[in-house]
């Protein structure tokens, strides 16, 4: 069901978008309720919600919450109840496990990329790809790693590019000089940070336009964002990773990457320079 949801994000209208991102956020508080208290909570019409099921293809909201119930089992896990649940593949034989996480580690970057909601991608694209916007990107814990690798690339392509490391001083001195005509992107994934949010909602009393790189059940962050990109970031390892998100970086960028004409000179300078300070620095 989730994948379905999140696959559609881009089709529904704005108040249904509001019921989508509620439950693939918090379904456990929100997808249990009724039709009515759904609707109260997070602020729009019973019969809101009601449209929403019939879209999935559900006749009533009660067949809607029972396969429901059946999907909500075991969403989120920890590291160590991740690790508990984790049988390993190919025990003594470390070519079976390599080709075993090979094929999961496939799996789930080709859902993701599967998934993605063309119409936020395309969202994307176009906001990356205007010239007169500048662009920051922001992480957390792990996901700064993301942020980083999203801006080393996206520099190759266009100018007004910055990667804002995720201590407060840095961050305040982003939102300081933040414009209205700006874009963030934050990469917000499971354990969600409440930093990461607070930045992420002073940045859009800005003005700004947000981008959320996310996991499913996605980020608070959703409720505030322009664009939503989820990704897996469950692959069946005692661990999670982050190569599903990663995929959805390379093709946003290839993405803005074929809206920019001039990229090509741009690539040749950035190449050409980036091999002169590498001799520098060797010599």
């Amino acid at each position: 069901m989730f994948e379905e949801i999140r696959a559609r994000l881009g089709e529904f209208s704005p108040a249904e978008k509001r019921v989508a991102i509620a439950l693939l956020d918090n379904a456990e508080t929100f997808g249990l309720t009724s039709s009515g208290e759904l609707a109260r909570a997070i602020g729009v019409t019973a019969p809101t919600v009601i449209r929403f099921v019939r879209r999935l293809g559900h006749q009533t909201y009660a067949e809607f919450q029972e396969v429901l119930r059946g999907t909500i089992s075991g969403r989120i896990a920890s590291p160590a109840e991740m690790y508990q649940r984790y049988t390993p593949s190919g025990q003594g034989d470390p070519g079976q496990r390599l080709r075993t996480y090979a094929g999961e580690l496939s799996e789930a970057v080709a859902s993701t990329l599967a998934g993605l909601p063309e119409r936020q991608y395309e969202a994307a694209i176009e906001l990356l790809a205007d010239r007169k916007r500048r662009v920051y990107a922001v992480g957390g814990w792990f996901s700064d790693l993301l942020a980083q690798a999203f801006i080393a690339l996206l520099q190759q392509v266009r100018k007004d590019t910055r990667h804002i490391e995720p201590d407060p001083r840095t961050r305040v001195g982003m939102l300081v000089d933040l414009k209205a005509s700006d874009v963030l992107c934050v990469f917000d994934y499971a354990r969600h940070e409440g930093m990461t949010r607070q930045l992420a909602a002073d940045a859009k009393q800005r003005g700004c336009k947000l981008i959320l790189f996310s996991d499913v059940p996605l980020s608070p962050v959703a409720q505030l964002a322009d664009v939503v990109l989820p990704s897996r970031s469950a692959v069946p390892t005692a661990v999670e990773s982050i190569i599903p998100a990663m995929a959805v970086v390379d093709a946003l960028v290839s993405g803005v990457l074929e809206r920019s004409p001039d990229v090509q000179a741009r690539m040749r300078e950035f190449t050409e320079t980036s091999a002169h300070l590498v001799e520098g620095w060797t010599s």
